[in-house]
Formats: C-alpha cells, structure tokens, sequence
C-alpha cells in the first residue's frame, strides 16, 4: 500500500467516523426542535384559550406562561395584543340609541402587562404570537434559521367580570 493510498483510506475513515458521529447529532437536534415547537404551539393555544373563555388575562396566567416557555431553555418574546371593540362610543355620551359607529382601540404587550388583570369584553379579539430570540442547538449545527414560532388568535366569548 502506498502513501497515497494510505492518506486516502485514511481519510475516509475520518469521515466516515465523522458523518457516522454527527449524522445523529443533528437528527436528534432537529427532533428536540420539533418537540419545543409543538410543547410552545400547546402552551400559546391553552393560554390564548384562556383568555377568550373567560374573558381576562390575569398576572398568574401570564406567569405561568412565561414560566413554562422559560423551560423550554430558549429564550422568547410574547406579543400580545388585544382590540377592543366600543361598538357606539357615542351612545355613552347622549344617551342615544343610535348614534355613532363602532371604535377600535387596540392594546399592545406592554399595556396589558401593566395593566394586569387586563378585562376583556364579548366579541373583543385577542392575538397571541410567541417567537424564539435565540438559536437552537439544531440551527447552530446547520447553519439553518429555525425559530420557533407559535401563534394563536380568537375572538373573546365571555365578559371578564369586575
């Protein structure tokens, strides 16, 4: 056998060790990240259902929202936002039936936060958007831009009680 043919087999042998070891690396990286995604895809639903049942985002379900994304070991960003519909403001006013047309006004993450318990009312729509801030291990290993993302969206069903 000569140099060459030896610094060939040689390696061969490196890569296929190499591939033989990282293959699987990847595939059970790529495997995690499916599971986070469905796990915070769950998450951001049962939340989001929540709110649209019952018709108020509390601070403890909020908390456990962010409690249970931070398990995941990534870190993320919650959007909310939630337009309440004033059907006719002007009614308030006069005392009228009949006048004025309907408002929106829509709130943001920050607000409701602040606001906590945030009330919502029958017919008011609510979006929640989770999104990954930083890299997954499969990501770092491909090069590839996966961020996990979970939305979810609805129209509240009940009047949060005072």
């Amino acid at each position: 056998m000569s140099l060459g043919e030896s610094l060939t087999a040689g390696i061969s042998i490196v890569a296929a060790c190499s591939v033989m070891l990282i293959a699987p690396v990847v595939m059970v990286a790529d495997k995690n990240d499916s599971m986070t995604q469905s796990s915070i895809q769950t998450e951001t639903t049962n939340f989001t259902n929540n709110i649209l049942t019952t018709g108020v985002i509390t601070q403890e379900n909020y908390d456990n929202l962010i409690l249970t994304l931070s398990s995941h070991e990534i870190a993320c960003d919650v959007e909310i936002t939630v337009e309440k519909q004033d059907i006719n403001p002007k009614k308030k006013e006069s005392g009228d039936e009949n006048i004025g047309d309907g408002a929106t006004t829509i709130y943001y993450s920050t607000q409701i936060v602040e606001n906590l318990p945030f009330r919502l009312n029958e017919g008011d729509k609510v979006s929640v958007k989770v999104k990954s801030t930083s890299e997954t291990i499969f990501s770092q290993l491909t090069g590839a831009d996966s961020k996990i993302i979970a939305e979810e969206a609805g129209m509240c069903t009940y009047s949060g009680t005072n």
